[in-house]
């Protein structure tokens, strides 16, 4: 791929997030906020492969300032928006009543944010960043080059081992996206692992993963900081019992996502790679 083709690629992608933005700061609604956080993730697994063979940090590919600020906000943004979303969730399966303080206090947290990135974004796009990244690209990615970061990452993933530290899972779930998002300059079918994997299979890997993730940011919004702050009793009552079943639901994931990358995992060692 030479420096035209990749340079497409690149305002391609962010054009996209560029489209995407007054839409966030008008309303912060959480469909335009998953398909930014989509295009980002698509743009920087591009930028990962693209700079593999740079070896001087300088070079190496990076998220220019602005776009890696204002991503880590709409991120807040976007776990807090999951975790009252499967409140509301629980509430009605289980006919509960609303936890108002706990609502309050989400809703307060996700107000800061949203003006943090407006405030960040006031008279700004990213149309320099545009400029920034192309500016930085390699002259062209090698055949070799595309392989070469396939195949270390199956290395990686194949290298994670028991998955008893989410730290761990949220690794496997980085190098798999990666893989999804670059399935289509990857040339798979070339590759003996595409007869492991299908684009399918890794879609569904990659939505556990990513639900495990959630869980695991939700959680976080459960905390004794944050619970202490309930004076309701009957509230306090029904967070407890919301909070065991996310956690049942996480360590469910958990044993699940062990399963399947074990067994891709034996297949990856199995397999032409090693």
């Amino acid at each position: 791929m030479n420096h035209k083709d990749m340079s497409a690629v690149i305002e391609d992608k962010l054009k996209e997030i560029n489209r995407l933005l007054p839409k966030i700061l008008k309303e912060f609604n959480h469909r335009n906020i998953d398909e930014f956080m989509l295009e980002v993730r698509k743009l920087t697994a591009f930028l990962r492969m693209a700079y593999l063979n740079e070896e001087e940090e300088s070079q190496k590919a990076v998220i220019p300032p602005l776009l890696k600020i204002f991503t880590r906000y709409v991120r807040v943004i976007q776990n807090i928006q999951l975790q009252e979303h499967r409140t509301f969730q629980y509430i009605t399966t289980y006919m509960a009543d609303q936890p108002y303080e706990y609502l309050k206090l989400l809703n307060m947290k996700k107000k800061y944010w949203q003006g943090e990135a407006a405030s960040l974004m006031e008279d700004n796009n990213f149309d320099r960043v545009k400029d920034e990244v192309i500016k930085r690209m390699p002259r062209k990615i090698h055949a070799s080059q595309i392989r070469k970061f396939s195949l270390s990452h199956l290395q990686n993933l194949a290298a994670i081992n028991a998955l008893h530290h989410e730290t761990q899972i949220h690794a496997a779930l980085s190098i798999l996206r990666d893989l999804l998002y670059l399935w289509d300059y990857l040339n798979v079918e070339s590759l003996f692992w595409g007869a492991i994997l299908s684009k399918d299979g890794l879609q569904t890997i990659v939505q556990a993963l990513e639900e495990f993730k959630n869980i695991c940011c939700g959680l976080e919004l459960m905390q004794p900081e944050y619970l202490a702050k309930i004076h309701d009793e009957k509230e306090k009552n029904l967070l407890s019992v919301f909070q065991k079943s996310l956690l049942a639901r996480k360590n469910d994931i958990r044993e699940k996502i062990r399963q399947e990358l074990n067994v891709l995992s034996k297949e990856i060692y199995q397999g032409e790679l090693f």
